[in-house]
């Protein structure tokens, strides 16, 4: 491990306000596959309900930090400095393009929109997902399914399973445009590989702007 110092004085306002959010949108990045990797290593036979739900949250919650991180970006056109950084770093200004592209819908137009609908849909719009969630309930019943389970014990949190099964019908059919109760751990991989290599190019560009624009910083 390695720790150095900066200095916090005498910002440039504008830059600062970019750097500033690329640092906590990098730190909540992490935290999240962190969590996820913590989980994926401890899963059992009977922790495995949980677990799943559990890293269905982080995927959700992966891409809704991956679309708002990837938001920023468009600003850094608007320094200098900034730009002169990509400029000098081939691998860093490729990756820089590669999720412009994600963003203007170009060459990735549908992977964007995949992150776009689990952003927009299957994370926690409460106020809005009625509708949907109550849409699914009735397939589930015109399905034949009527019943779910609510797990609750003493020092154990109580948690519906009815809602983690409608949200991830919800999820599948946003990754993968249909669903089928076999389909959700697929939908899960596909968007985890989706999220990876976009995180990637966003690690590439964040670290090194970051560290350039702070190397006169170092105290």
């Amino acid at each position: 491990m390695h720790i150095r110092l900066i200095r916090l004085d005498n910002w440039d306002e504008q830059d600062a306000s970019i750097i500033l959010r690329l640092m906590v949108a990098s730190n909540d990045i992490m935290m999240s596959y962190q969590l996820d990797s913590m989980i994926k290593q401890r899963s059992s036979p009977s922790t495995s309900e949980f677990d799943q739900g559990a890293r269905h949250y982080f995927v959700r919650l992966l891409a809704a930090q991956i679309f708002e991180a990837i938001s920023i970006l468009p600003e850094i056109a608007n320094s200098q400095s900034m730009r002169n950084i990509l400029d000098r770093n081939i691998e860093a200004k490729r990756a820089y393009d590669r999720l412009l592209e994600y963003k203007d819908n170009g060459k990735f137009e549908k992977e964007w929109k995949i992150l776009l609908r689990i952003r927009n849909q299957a994370m926690f719009h409460y106020r809005t997902s009625g509708k949907l969630l109550t849409k699914n309930l009735k397939k589930r019943v015109k399905d034949g399914i009527k019943t779910s389970k609510i797990v609750f014990g003493e020092g154990t949190p109580m948690r519906f399973v009815l809602a983690d099964e409608l949200s991830e019908m919800l999820f599948t059919y946003d990754s993968l445009g249909h669903y089928d109760g076999k389909d959700f751990q697929h939908a899960l991989d596909e968007s985890v590989s989706l999220l990876n290599n976009v995180q990637k190019d966003f690690a590439k560009v964040v670290t090194v702007v970051i560290l350039a624009e702070l190397q006169n910083r170092f105290w």
